[in-house]
């Protein structure tokens, strides 16, 4: 078992906020600890927060899934033993577990190969037809991104409310925060109007989130050159494939598909994918999408399953397409007198372990 970095609060917290209980999480942590990878238990498991228990839960649970599949556990630990940046990775077995149960009447093979290696990161075998292979890019978030959440970090301090939600908008090349006219007072009760307009706001827990807009085009650039650039080129010439990525919320599925010329694109690239995980607040579950955009689209149509609600699920997906962008965001939770960081976003992980809405777009932006 793992040591309790955890208080019991925080573990209330992570429930309340993502859904995620503690026997479950403490289960994949001990798992996750077994492995003895230094890297990743420094990345993971020394520093409590929401974003590491739902990336160290969805980890252990990845690597069990996929074991069960028949894919070897020392192959799987030996990739995330190579790769000390730990999130790409960690990314592309999240994505394996999303792929793998979607493809209902096919057998899916992920495949744990040394650097280099000419083979495909998926393979989908369809009943009677040729295999597709599936190259996969975990997208994070740009250099661009990146900077607009570090140089305005620093303010999250001082901006989060003692209780209740504060989101403020500005574009990605906004300098700083200029906290001089800020008044506190001011913000506890701006705070406490924007909880009235959330139902089952919980007591004690003060959020702040400064959304970044303006980066859609560039994202939706980057998706286009790594598609033509790396994935049309590693799926074989007589073969099929599809072009996976990691979903960011970097721009409306919409406007990326829109950008696509596929006359330009490989016929053996027969569609995009994005996977990857949301939390909607105030609603606490862990929403997985797994979205296919079939060769030749050129929106954003999807077809939205659900093991839970295909309507949640949809306006929850809906949600997020209307409110794109990076957000600087910090949370911290309160009990009695006990007050404890929850999750800070501050542009040092360019790949997180899901996507988090905390209030829609849009509002005054900063000056």
């Amino acid at each position: 078992m793992t040591p309790p970095l955890y208080s019991e609060l925080f573990h209330q917290w992570i429930l309340r906020l993502t859904g995620l209980e503690k026997d479950r999480y403490l289960e994949s942590a001990a798992r996750v600890k077994s492995w003895r990878i230094e890297h990743l238990h420094q990345e993971l498991l020394e520093g409590p927060s929401v974003d590491n228990a739902v990336a160290t839960s969805l980890l252990g649970e990845a690597v069990q899934e996929l074991t069960v599949a028949g894919i070897p556990e020392s192959k799987l630990l030996a990739k995330l033993r190579r790769d000390r940046n730990v999130w790409p990775t960690w990314a592309e077995l999240r994505a394996a577990v999303l792929l793998s149960r979607t493809a209902v009447g096919s057998h899916f093979q992920m495949e744990v190969s040394d650097r280099g290696s000419s083979r495909p990161d998926y393979q989908i075998l369809f009943p009677g037809e040729k295999p597709h292979c599936v190259e996969f890019k975990a997208i994070g978030l740009s250099d661009e991104e990146t900077g607009f959440c570090r140089r305005v970090h620093p303010a999250l301090d001082a901006l989060v409310p003692s209780q209740g939600l504060l989101t403020f908008h500005a574009q990605l090349d906004l300098n700083q925060i200029n906290l001089s006219s800020v008044d506190p007072r001011r913000l506890e009760i701006d705070a406490s109007l924007a909880t009235r307009e959330i139902p089952g706001f919980p007591r004690g827990l003060g959020a702040v989130a400064i959304v970044g807009h303006g980066g859609q085009r560039n994202y939706a650039r980057r998706v286009r050159l790594r598609l033509e650039q790396e994935a049309a080129r590693q799926i074989s010439a007589s073969g099929l494939g599809w072009a996976a990525f990691y979903w960011t919320n970097g721009a409306p599925f919409a406007e990326v598909i829109s950008r696509l010329d596929w006359n330009a694109i490989p016929e053996r690239v027969v569609g995009l994918i994005f996977v990857g995980d949301a939390i909607a607040f105030p609603h606490g579950n862990i929403h997985s999408f797994t979205v296919f955009a079939p060769r030749g689209v050129n929106s954003g149509e999807t077809e939205i399953t659900s093991t839970i609600h295909s309507g949640l699920a949809q306006a929850v997906f809906e949600r997020f397409q209307v409110s794109s962008g990076v957000r600087a965001t910090l949370l911290v939770g309160s009990e009695d007198r006990d007050r404890i960081e929850l999750l800070r976003r501050d542009g040092k992980r360019r790949i997180l372990p899901f996507n988090l809405l905390m209030d829609r777009d849009p509002t005054p932006f900063l000056k």
